[in-house]
């Protein structure tokens, strides 16, 4: 059988530069796979392969919410997932809307406002920090947060990330005005 990708050693070379000798015929444990390209749509779709060991892996094809956590609030959410803004391997993956690890996006804040004016205590912590996050406020007022993508949706066939503050969201948006993008505040 043929195998297109490989994760196999063989087709490394010496340390003197030269070609490694075939000593064992292509296996099928050495097969690779082709890359899941997690795209932003509003249908979730999730492909389930089985790998090593019997297990099996969840591939996120497309995906549209997901669950981000607000540390210095220690809340966490589902949210919907409104648009890619930054991806640090590919500026290119930002204009097919591919969702990988690193990646930051711009998800629908209305969860976390719910929650922060029905619960007490993270009404006053809003209240406490409000004068150092302008930024983050002038956000909220919009209905949008910025988030950055923790897990590797290709792998695990789900969406977990971190809403950026202070001294991330000020590195993004020193980013995206060297870019000349759009600032979504």
């Amino acid at each position: 059988f043929i195998i297109g990708i490989s994760r196999s050693n063989m087709k490394k070379k010496k340390l003197t530069g030269g070609k490694k000798k075939k000593i064992s015929k292509k296996k099928n444990h050495s097969k690779g796979n082709n890359p899941t390209n997690t795209v932003l749509r509003r249908a979730n779709f999730i492909k389930m392969t089985r790998v090593r060991g019997g297990n099996f892996k969840f591939k996120a094809i497309s995906l549209g919410k997901g669950s981000f956590q607000w540390k210095t609030m220690q809340l966490s959410k589902n949210s919907k997932i409104l648009s890619v803004l930054y991806n640090q391997a590919n500026l290119k993956l930002v204009q097919k809307r591919n969702l990988s690890k690193g990646t930051i996006i711009k998800i629908d804040s209305m969860p976390f406002i719910k929650t922060i004016l029905t619960n007490q205590r993270s009404f006053i912590d809003l209240l406490k920090f409000q004068i150092d996050k302008m930024i983050l406020l002038k956000l909220l007022n919009k209905g949008l947060l910025i988030a950055r993508i923790t897990s590797r949706p290709g792998q695990t066939g789900k969406i977990n990330g971190t809403i950026m503050e202070d001294y991330d969201l000020k590195l993004f948006f020193r980013i995206s005005r060297k870019m000349k993008k759009l600032i979504p505040y």
